[in-house]
This record gives structure tokens, sequence and C-alpha cells, in this order.
């Protein structure tokens, strides 16, 4: 099952890019989503920013 998500108008992008030439035209389609997003340090200090979708 898919649900399709209209910017500015409905579902999780309702409240997002309104007033913008996004609304009204920018869609996404979803099904079964897990995503994970985080940061960690390396053993070398260096900052790691990670998204997973």
């Amino acid at each position: 099952m898919f649900i399709e998500l209209l910017a500015g108008v409905d579902g999780t992008l309702q409240l997002r890019m309104r007033s913008t030439p996004a609304e009204g035209r920018l869609t996404g389609l979803m099904a079964g989503v897990r995503t994970i997003a985080g940061f960690t340090v390396t053993q070398g200090d260096e900052a790691v920013v990670f998204s997973i979708m």
C-alpha cells in the first residue's frame, strides 16, 4: 500500500513547504518505510552524521 503526500497539503508534508513554489506540486510516495538517522564520532575524533532511508 502506497500513501501519496502532497507538500503543504496533507500527511506529514502538510506543514512543510507552505508558501513556496513546491506547495501543492511536490509529492512523495511511502510504503512500509523504515529509517534511521544519527551521529557518532570516529576514533580520530571526527564527527559523522548519517541518514539511511
